[in-house]
């Protein structure tokens, strides 16, 4: 579109100014003859306003004000070309233009507006012509793109290049995203400078993103085209969002025939390195106290990135073998539920067996759950002292080993010893506190704990006995995700009364 200063170059309209030569940028969409006192009611944003001055003022406070609401009306200019009779243009008018930065312009009164309206108007045909070889250009270049690049930044590189523009697709809310394509250096290998303007746009598409394009000195900057390039930019994250979703089905069946065994983690590894999944991986578990869990779009989150995890919903949580990223998967619990934890596993190796790589994530969740954290990983649990076996052999041979005689005696009996043992040691062998929340009487408290010290030769009470039971009783959350108690801690346990004493 022409400017004002295009206006007062072209020679044959013998324009120039009277003011505001510093606004001479300003692109004229329109030209609208207007005598009338109140201009700014016929005409629209970006046009010219052509008068003779019979509507002008004839006070000099009066033809500031008039000038400032004009302005104020955001028209491009003002042509004065004066009839003999239209009162004069007095310094309050041009003093108030000029600090403004608001062109008027002085013109014959021999000019024939038709004229001056028939230059803006081919200028606007003629803007429109390039405007719409531009658009088609911009699809020309994707097409071309489409067919010689496999990388979404190169796409952009193409489009950039053809356009004088740098592109940056920008997953995330602004200011918050972060960049998942980019044409940067695409203006130095067009041979402009960077840094004389930027656009940003928001692109509708499944998850929050938007468009920022920086323009070169050398080409102009037309942000309706733009719209263009980002209507392209969401196509491509709705193709993007597609194959996700076809990944995240085949990643489901995946994972869930992994934990029932029927093939190896081996067998699927050369898949996950295509999926973006590099060291260290392991399997995560999400769990929530309350809040729903929602899951369906966590695919889709802009932290996961460029990876593709494998993702399976199960009765017992949301799994998912993933990067080991404490702030990604923290941040995909917060996603997913206010009330949310995350637990993981130890990492996978090729050799790993998921089926133990399963209740490891999902009793670093429940403990996680338990001290009110929102990640905890089962390596963090062995570190901490705890001397819990590695594989479900070993966990399973450490429960029949230490609890299996009280699972025995129990079972027989209708007793709950079981629950008695973890009870005491979850108080820190306090026997008061674990009498009252079991709901007897000291005494036959004493009596239930000299019954599992006959039963499997660790005495509760000691240093011993302490660590040997606890570490069984961790092992069976591995394979159970609880104790088989008959009374849940903290509620009141139905004592048999041939266990009753005092």
């Amino acid at each position: 579109m022409i400017s004002v200063d295009g206006l007062v170059a072209t020679r044959r309209l013998g324009l120039s100014y009277l003011a505001g030569a510093e606004g001479g940028a300003r692109v004229v969409t329109w030209a609208h003859v207007c005598d009338l006192p109140d201009p700014w009611r016929w005409c629209k944003p970006g046009q010219i306003v052509m008068t003779t001055g019979g509507g002008l003022p004839e006070e000099e406070a009066d033809q500031a004000k008039w000038i400032e609401t004009l302005i104020d009306s955001g028209v491009s200019a003002l042509v004065l070309a004066p009839r003999p009779d239209a009162p004069t243009v007095l310094p309050g008018l041009t003093q108030t233009a000029d600090r403004a930065g608001f062109p008027v312009l002085a013109a014959s009164f021999n000019l024939e507006f038709v004229t001056l309206a028939r230059v803006v108007i081919e200028s606007a045909i003629e803007a429109e012509r390039e405007r719409l070889a531009t658009t088609k250009r911009v699809y020309d270049l994707y097409l071309t793109a489409l067919r010689t690049c496999d990388d979404l930044s190169d796409r952009l590189a193409t489009i950039g290049r053809g356009l004088g523009w740098s592109l940056e697709l920008v997953l995330g809310e602004r200011g918050e995203g972060h960049e998942c394509a980019s044409s940067l250096g695409s203006i130095d290998a067009f041979g402009g400078d960077r840094g004389t303007g930027i656009i940003e746009l928001e692109i509708t598409s499944r998850r929050p993103a938007y468009l920022r394009a920086t323009r070169t000195r050398t080409v102009s900057h037309d942000p309706g085209l733009l719209q263009h390039v980002a209507g392209i930019a969401a196509l491509e994250l709705e193709q993007e969002a597609l194959v996700r979703d076809r990944q995240r089905e085949s990643g489901a069946n995946t994972l869930r025939a992994l934990m029932e065994g029927q093939f190896t983690l081996a067998s699927v590894f050369p898949e996950m390195r295509e999926r973006g999944l590099a060291d260290p991986i392991v399997l995560a578990c999400w769990i929530s106290s309350d809040d729903p869990m929602q899951h369906e779009d966590i695919h889709h989150h802009a932290a996961v990135g460029a990876m593709s995890p494998y993702i399976a919903v199960t009765p017992e949580g949301l799994f998912a073998i993933i990067q080991d990223r404490a702030d990604l998967l923290v941040t995909l619990a917060d996603h997913i539920s206010t009330a949310c934890v995350v637990g993981v596993s130890m990492p996978l190796a090729p050799s790993a067996n998921v089926t133990d790589a399963v209740r490891q994530a999902s009793l670093a969740a429940r403990r996680a759950l338990e001290s009110r954290t929102r990640y905890c990983s089962y390596g963090e649990i062995r570190r901490q002292g705890s001397l819990l076996p590695r594989s479900i052999a070993e966990t399973e041979d450490l429960v029949d080993r230490i609890l299996g005689p009280l699972l025995e005696y129990d079972a027989k009996h209708g007793t709950d010893l079981m629950g008695t043992a973890r009870t005491f040691l979850t108080n820190d062998r306090a026997w008061r506190p674990t009498a009252v929340t079991l709901n007897i009487h000291r005494q036959t408290l004493v009596y239930r704990l000299r019954k599992v010290e006959a039963l499997t030769g660790l005495k509760p009470t000691s240093t011993i006995g302490t660590t040997a039971l606890w570490q069984a009783f961790q092992a069976m959350d591995i394979l159970n995700g609880q104790w088989p108690t008959r009374a849940p801690l903290g509620r009141p346990a139905v004592v048999p009364a041939s266990d009753q004493v005092g």
